[in-house]
């Protein structure tokens, strides 16, 4: 019996050991990585006309981000539910508002919403509430979240288009924290 329990001891921080190296030499994923393809997410037209003139989207063709017609897409992923996102909803206002306004960017920068884990009424709450100027999406049932292995909100994934090809050049978690930031790295976008 002594022996039975000397071997226990000895088998049992053993596994304890083996497990807890494989539970952290695993790749933390919070957002694509910069020069990842963005993935292929098909999203449906927009169904007021403003928007899809916006993204240069035919009405009711389904479409992806490469399809937008603008060189760079701001993707923002927000739940209606978050407080952070709730927050952050007058900086991604007044970023539109700065894009529209600047010549340059307003030629070459679009931006998204998608609601992750919130319905089609559940983003329209949200877009009125916060007044939320361009087109938002909902992802319902995480399918796109969990395809970014995004972990938090709110997240911003830029991309650039180049012949319907999305890359991914800039990721940020958490609020904006810094507006000038933003568009520096927008106006960097080549």
């Amino acid at each position: 019996m002594r022996y039975l329990f000397s071997r226990i001891r000895i088998f049992i921080p053993s596994v304890v050991t083996v497990a807890l190296i494989l539970l952290f030499s695993q790749p933390a994923h919070a957002v694509p990585a910069v020069g990842d393809p963005f993935p292929k997410i098909t999203l449906p037209a927009p169904d007021a006309g403003a928007d899809r003139d916006y993204l240069g989207i035919a009405r009711g063709k389904a479409f992806m981000i490469g399809d937008i017609a603008a060189p760079v897409v701001v993707v923002e992923f927000f739940s209606m539910y978050c407080p952070h996102c709730q927050a952050d909803a007058p900086t991604t206002v007044d970023l539109f508002d700065r894009i529209k306004k600047d010549p340059r960017l307003a030629q070459r920068v679009k931006m998204i919403g998608i609601g992750v884990g919130n319905s089609d009424y559940e983003v329209g709450i949200f877009k009125k509430k916060y007044r939320i100027p361009f087109p938002l999406f909902p992802d319902g049932d995480y399918t796109i979240l969990n395809l970014l292995e995004i972990k938090y909100t709110p997240a911003y994934i830029v991309v650039r288009i180049d012949r319907g090809k999305a890359t991914v050049v800039h990721t940020q978690i958490g609020r904006i924290k810094d507006i000038e930031s933003f568009l520096t790295t927008l106006s960097s976008v080549r």
